[in-house]
């Protein structure tokens, strides 16, 4: 399957609301996008891709700002019907290579607690939690770039940490 990742076009919107709406329960709206896609012209840290499919458009996108040496994933979707076919894998690769070119030592984002799928999704790419929000039930997860790099590895502990909860 080829896939195609470019910078998101307010043309891109209706399909990337579609997604939203179907993969979260507290979706982003509009404007929230529209801001994102103004930051990017305006800002060179505010970065908005999707992942294309030429025979089906718009299936996936991720959103994220570099912000010193770190990177947050704001947003990261996948058409659900598409789901476990590589695109949110390539999408998360398009991000950290693009954090290695930009010297970024840690990429950091939030999942939910109850977003199953998600969590085991990022343990298998190398992200661990780094701490859990009571309030909003959301995990912070962390890769470490400067330890993938060296090599450095952490305990068997941190890399089952969904499969213990």
């Amino acid at each position: 399957m080829e896939i195609e990742i470019e910078r998101c076009t307010p043309l891109d919107l209706e399909k990337i609301l579609e997604i939203e709406e179907q993969s979260f329960d507290d979706p982003w709206r509009e404007p929230s996008f529209r801001n994102e896609l103004a930051l990017m012209e305006d800002h060179s840290h505010c970065h908005f891709y999707k992942a294309s499919i030429p025979s089906r458009g718009l299936v996936g996108y991720v959103v994220f700002q570099t912000v010193a040496d770190e990177l947050y994933i704001k947003k990261l979707a996948v058409h659900p019907g598409l789901r476990r076919c590589g695109i949110g894998s390539l999408l998360m690769r398009f991000t950290v290579d693009y954090a290695k070119k930009s010297h970024i030592l840690k990429i950091v984002l939030d999942c939910d607690e109850d977003n199953i799928g998600a969590l085991v999704f990022y343990q298998a790419l190398r992200l661990r939690p780094v701490s859990f929000n009571r309030v909003t039930r959301k995990f912070v997860l962390c890769m470490d770039l400067m330890a993938m790099e060296s090599g450095d590895s952490k305990t068997r502990r941190d890399q089952r940490w969904v499969a213990s909860r």
